[in-house]
């Protein structure tokens, strides 16, 4: 089992990669008063980051009013 866990952890992570580097273009984002030049796939991680912790700290909150 540790073997085939082993072999989609790096099937994932060169998934990862190659989207990574298919994804390098600058793109310009603006929100209220800032404008910001980043590459594409950074502002896709960092929004997925921001989705992550969203999804935690909804959970949390509902689990608490359920105890």
């Amino acid at each position: 089992m540790g073997k085939l866990k082993a072999i989609v952890i790096l099937i994932l992570l060169g998934l990862v990669c190659i989207f990574a580097l298919q994804n390098v273009a600058t793109v310009d984002t603006h929100f209220l008063f800032w404008k910001m030049s980043m590459p594409l796939v950074l502002l896709m991680f960092l929004l997925l980051g921001v989705g992550i912790l969203i999804g935690l700290v909804i959970g949390r909150i509902v689990t608490r009013r359920k105890k």
